[in-house]
């Protein structure tokens, strides 16, 4: 899948795993990252985020969202945005 102007399918785009980040409390981040690897902010503690199963990558809920309207792969590896795993890119 090359990048495409115009976004992610909107079943793909609602579809993506999110969560609560509650850093002490049992939650943990995926593949340890503790920022947002689109606005570069640390995740605080209720800070709702987006892990894009593809590539591994974490954002804020928010800032992956309107990523998603625009562009249909990671903002941070290229990697085409699907629900599925694929090989993963250790960076």
């Amino acid at each position: 899948m090359r990048e495409i102007v115009g976004g992610v399918d909107p079943h793909i785009r609602d579809n993506i795993p999110n969560f609560v980040y509650q850093p002490g409390i049992g939650g943990t981040v995926p593949f340890e990252e503790r920022k947002c690897a689109w606005c570069q902010e640390e995740f605080t503690n209720g800070d709702r985020l987006s892990s894009v199963p593809s590539c591994g990558h974490v954002f804020h809920s928010d800032c992956i969202g309107e990523y998603m309207l625009r562009r249909n792969t990671c903002p941070f590896c290229r990697q085409p945005i699907a629900l599925s795993s694929g090989p993963r890119l250790n960076l």
